[in-house]
Formats: C-alpha cells, structure tokens, sequence
C-alpha cells in the first residue's frame, strides 16, 4: 500500500512539472510579428570634410566687402555661398578646385550670423561647410594706408614724371628722392589731403633706380624706375667727307731765310670741327700742326729750317700744293755775297763805296789748289836745304 502511494505521487509530481512548461510555451503560441525594414534616405547625408569655407574678415559693418574663399573637389558644381548677412555674393571657378568671390555685409542687426557652402561633388556627393561672421555697425574702418605712385616706371632723360603721395595718417610734408631725378624733389599739398609734384629724369646712365617716397622723416614706400634712352634726343649729323682739292694752304710769305716765321693758314670747308690738320714741308722741317680758328679755317706758324737754298713742296693730302723757297740760308755750296751796305771798310783803307765782288766757285777752288801748291813746293824746298846743311857738316 505505500509503494503505490510512492508510485502515484511520483506520477503526479511528474505531470506537475511537465505542465509547467507547457503553459509557458502555451503563452508563447501567439502570431509572430513580422520584422520591420530600416529607412535608408534616398540622398547620403552632405559631406561635410569634402570642403571648406573661409571669409576674409570675420567682423564686419554694413555695406563692408567681405572676400570669400572656398575649396572642393574639383569639377564640383552648384557651388554657392549664402546668409542672411550677406548680399550680392558672387563666386568664381578656378579650376583648381578653389573658387574665389565676395560679398556685400547687408543691413542686418548687429549679431552673430551664419555663412553656408552647398555644393555637389563630382561624384554626385553633396557637400557642405559653414563659417560665422560677424556684424557690428560701430566696426571702426581700417585706417588709411600711406602710398607712392608714379605716372610711368621708365624714361628718357628729359621726361616729365608725376609723383603722387596719399599721406594715410601721416603726417607732415611730402617729397621723393632718387638718383634718377637728381635727387630730391619736394611735392606740393592738394585740397584732397594727397602731396603732388613733377620730376624729371636725369641724363645719368641708363639702368634701374629706387624711388623712395617720405611723409616727414616717415619712409612710404620705394618703386622702381628706369632710365632709358632718349629716342628724341636728335642723331649727329655725318661728318663731311673730305674732297680734294676744295681746301686751300696760305702762307704768310712765299720766301724766307732759316729761323724764319711763317703764318700757315689751311681754308678747309668740307672738314668738321674735331678733325686733326698738318700741312708738312721739308722748309719747315717737316709737319706743322694746325689749331681751327673762330673763322672756321686752320692755322700754324712755321718755322724756316736750316736747308739748302730751294723751292719747296708745301703739302696736305686735301688741299693744292703750294709751293716756298730757301734763301739766304750759307752751305758747303757757295757763299752768298754782301750787300753793298753790310760792306765794311777796314782801318786804313780808301772807301770807294762799292763792295768786294763775289768770288765764284771757280775762283774759290783755284786759290785753294795754288795755296796747297805753294805750300807743298815752299816744303820740298826746305827739306833739300836740311839735308844739303847736314851733309857739310859731316864732311867738315
């Protein structure tokens, strides 16, 4: 009898624990649900690292220009760049996958305002990129900056240069220096505040030369200029060639005796003025120079050389040749006889008033050959004699 009862209430303990779970599964037996599909946007989110976004100035008043620089892939199209604070924005493609543009600050109110990029990428990609700028209408304006202008960078010595100073918020007077004007070169104030004056280039060497401006002792600013050629500046004339025989040698006399001076003059009108002039004479013992004159002509003084009594050639290689004579010059070839008034008489002599005659060549060679005979024959004499006397005495 307990066996059984063992038996029965391991049976109902069993069917206890095995309707547990199935109530539970019987709890789980509804409709399963159906799973549900995630929801993928037609268009991927804009790309915000594909590009970039930068303003010039990040404060700014109304009516300010702002630059705008922005960069994406290239081939990027529908780039555009907008705010409320801004107006009239434009923007240019450079094709190196910047672009460049700027904008007007609008009327707004003072405040913080937002700058947005859109575009789509080459790959059909958007992109996006924003920067902040902002607006204060007390934003004091940038200060005037001083400069240095010139009307040209180059010219000839002669040229006229207009130099302008904006004096920014210099103070004091205005004035340019520089090698190329001569040095320094004052300007004049304008009723617009600017400083104005004219320079001129210098005749100095042709190259580049610094011009420095100055407000007061404050330097402004230094440009390049260049001296150039003067193309205006009028071409010598040519040298006149010379033609022979067109020039003409004058001379002071056609005579003279050595030590003699004798006026050259050369008349030579097809000759310029920087020229060198000789005329050249054995008379004168070779070539004289010549110096041109206020009249246009050249002239020299010569001097008669000790040469043989003759007729020269006065020569020049433009000119006709002229011709002036030697005389009164003594030689091995003669001796010129006195005048009748260089005639003195000597002490206890008779004066007849007329001088001796010239004694020719002939007559001079003959007195010498009987002086040499004379002697020779008084000699030959006096040697017999010696030798006769000194044989008498040996004798004796």
């Amino acid at each position: 009898m307990r066996k059984a009862l063992t038996v029965s209430a391991i049976a109902v303990a069993a069917s206890m624990a095995l309707a547990v779970p199935a109530t539970a599964f019987a709890a789980d037996t509804g409709p399963t649900p159906s799973p549900t599909a995630s929801t993928v946007p037609d268009d991927p989110a804009p790309d915000t690292a594909a590009a970039t976004l930068s303003l010039g100035r990040t404060t700014a008043a109304p009516g300010d220009q702002v630059d705008l620089t922005v960069t994406a892939p290239t081939g990027s199209t529908a780039v555009a760049v907008s705010s409320q604070a801004l107006d009239d924005v434009t923007l240019s493609d450079n094709g190196d996958g910047t672009w460049t543009g700027t904008a007007t600050v609008a009327q707004v109110d003072d405040g913080d305002y937002g700058v947005a990029l859109t575009g789509t990428g080459p790959d059909g990609t958007a992109f996006q990129a924003s920067a902040d700028l902002t607006v204060r209408n007390d934003t004091p304006a940038p200060a005037p900056q001083a400069s240095l202008t010139l009307s040209k960078d180059n010219g000839a010595p002669g040229a006229k240069v207009d130099v302008v100073i904006e004096p920014g918020d210099l103070e004091g007077a205005a004035h340019v220096t520089s090698d190329a004007f001569g040095g320094r070169v004052n300007l004049t104030e304008q009723a617009d505040g600017s400083w104005k004056g004219t320079a001129t280039v210098k005749g100095i060497e042709r190259s580049y030369y610094g011009v420095t401006g100055y407000v007061g002792s404050t330097e402004v600013d230094t440009v390049k200029f260049t001296v150039t050629e003067n193309n205006n500046k009028p071409k010598p004339k040519p040298k006149p060639s010379p033609v022979v025989g067109k020039s003409v040698i004058l001379l002071g006399k056609s005579s003279g005796r050595a030590g003699d001076k004798v006026a050259v003059t050369l008349d030579a009108p097809s000759i310029g003025p920087h020229n060198k002039l000789d005329v050249r004479s054995a008379a004168f013992g070779g070539r004289v120079h010549l110096t041109q004159g206020k009249d246009g002509k050249w002239h020299g003084t010569a001097t008669v050389a000790k040469v043989r009594n003759a007729t020269y050639d006065v020569t020049n290689p433009i000119a006709r040749t002229v011709h002036f004579k030697v005389v009164g010059n003594n030689s091995k070839h003669g001796v010129q006889p006195l005048a009748p008034g260089d005639h003195k008489t000597p002490k206890g002599s008779v004066d007849t008033g007329m001088a001796p005659a010239a004694a020719s060549a002939t007559t001079s060679h003959a007195g010498a050959a009987g002086l040499l005979l004379g002697t020779g024959v008084l000699g030959a004499a006096s040697l017999a004699g010696a030798f006769g006397l000194r044989r008498r005495k040996n004798n004796d």
